[in-house]
C-alpha cells in the first residue's frame, strides 16, 4: 500500500486521469475503484503500440511505444499492424468509456492483440511520436479515411527513458541554460545555504561582517 500511495501514477489515475475526461468521462455515473495487477511479462518493445481514438470512436492514429529504437520489419508490416489495432478497437472496445480515450496494445507473434493500458485523451498522456496538436487536429476532421501508424525512421533513434531519468533534475530542466550557467547558479546556491560564510577563492572563508549594534 505504501508503495501505491507514493507512486506519482497512481495518485494522478485517482485524483486527476477522470477530470481530464471532461464531459465525455461519465463521471456522473456511479464508479468504484478497481486496482487491476498485470501479469509480468517479458515484452518485446518493438511489438507494443500506442493507439488514439477520437470523438466519433474511429482510430485517429497508432504510434510504436518505443519511440527511441528503429526496427526495420515493423515497415513492411505496417498496413497489417494498423489492420489489427483497428479490429481489436472495434470488437473489444466499442463500449469503453470515455469515447475519446488513448489505449495501449500488444500483438504477439500469433497476430494476437492485447490491451495493455487505457489513458486520457489529454496532453497529460505522452503522444509519442505524434503532437497532440496533430491528433486534435485530426479528431476535428469530420471524415478521415484511414489512421496512420507512425514508426521511427531509420537513423531516428534518441537516448532511452532510462538514460534521460538517470540524469540529475538540474540537468534535465536546463531550458536551453549553458553549462557555465548551471555551474554559476549551483555556486551561488551553496553560498546562499552554509550559514552565510562567503567562501574565497582560495579556499577560506570569511565571516559575515556586522550590521551595527552590540552584544548587550
Amino acid at each position: 500500500l505504501l508503495l501505491l500511495k507514493s507512486s506519482d501514477r497512481v495518485a494522478h489515475d485517482l485524483c486527476t486521469a477522470l477530470k481530464l475526461c471532461g464531459g465525455d468521462g461519465g463521471s456522473a455515473e456511479p464508479y468504484e475503484w478497481t486496482l487491476a495487477l498485470r501479469k509480468w511479462c517479458e515484452l518485446q518493445p518493438s511489438r507494443e503500440f500506442r493507439c488514439f481514438r477520437g470523438g466519433r470512436g474511429q482510430l485517429l492514429a497508432a504510434s510504436q511505444r518505443d519511440r527511441y529504437s528503429h526496427y526495420a520489419h515493423l515497415a513492411e508490416r505496417r498496413e497489417g499492424l494498423l489492420q489489427l489495432l483497428e479490429s481489436f478497437q472495434h470488437e473489444q472496445l466499442a463500449s469503453t468509456h470515455p469515447t475519446r480515450l488513448v489505449w495501449d496494445a500488444y500483438i504477439d507473434a500469433q497476430q494476437r492483440v492485447y490491451l495493455l493500458d487505457l489513458a486520457p485523451f489529454h496532453e497529460s498522456s505522452d503522444p509519442l511520436l505524434f503532437a497532440w496538436d496533430e491528433l486534435r487536429d485530426a479528431d476535428a476532421q469530420p471524415s478521415r479515411s484511414s489512421a496512420e501508424l507512425r514508426l521511427v525512421a531509420q537513423g531516428g533513434i534518441a537516448p532511452t527513458t532510462r538514460v534521460y531519468h538517470g540524469l540529475p533534475y538540474e540537468l534535465q530542466n536546463m531550458e536551453g541554460a549553458s553549462l557555465e550557467e548551471l555551474v554559476a547558479s549551483a555556486r551561488q546556491a551553496a553560498q546562499s545555504g552554509d550559514g552565510g560564510n562567503a567562501h574565497r577563492d582560495d579556499g577560506s572563508t570569511r565571516e559575515p561582517q556586522s550590521t551595527g549594534g552590540s552584544d548587550a
